[in-house]
């Protein structure tokens, strides 16, 4: 696939759900917006809701990167609520539609990403068993992903640096 059109349907997507909530576009307005026909979406895309998944994965995997180890997975952490503040509008329309489940599929994914290979990293001293591990990361992902969510609802009043430091300190233990 063409990267650069990819990149470019997502600069688009995330320009017009600055005004209004996924539910509201349509891949007509996105074409229109590029000035493209309909057909060059559909070589890219299956339909919205894919390039919608595309973006949190795509944003996803660059905003994680190599922060997956114990002495970075602060960084993970930081990265990610950096990234819902600097796609705010964005992410606020995708939280306020019918369609949440993609971003929280996004932060599900990006929070086991991070805390797995740090759980795995400690393993060694823990001698934890494979499913203790896995539940562990599940365990902490649900959490975060919670956290992250009523961040959003309230309208990401606090810092992100300043979470980032206090959910830190609170799994320093990991």
């Amino acid at each position: 696939m063409n990267n650069l059109t990819e990149q470019a349907f997502a600069r688009a997507l995330k320009e017009i759900m600055a005004k209004k909530s996924f539910d509201k576009v349509t891949v007509t307005e996105l074409v229109r917006f590029l000035n493209v026909n309909r057909q060059t979406f559909y070589y890219h895309f299956k339909d919205l809701y894919d390039l919608l998944e595309w973006i949190y994965i795509t944003d996803g995997e660059k905003m994680i990167g190599d922060k997956r180890t114990t002495a970075s997975w602060q960084e993970g952490l930081l990265a990610i609520f950096q990234y819902i503040q600097d796609n705010e509008a964005f992410v606020r329309n995708t939280y306020h539609s019918i369609n949440r489940n993609y971003l929280e599929h996004f932060l599900y994914d990006r929070a086991y990403s991070l805390i797995r290979p740090v759980i795995e990293e400690n393993e060694v001293q823990t001698q934890l068993s494979e499913a203790d591990i896995d539940l562990r990361a599940h365990f902490y992902k649900y959490g975060l992903v919670g956290f992250i969510l009523d961040w959003i609802d309230s309208g990401l009043r606090e810092n992100p640096e300043d979470l980032t430091q206090r959910i830190y300190h609170l799994l320093e233990s990991l």
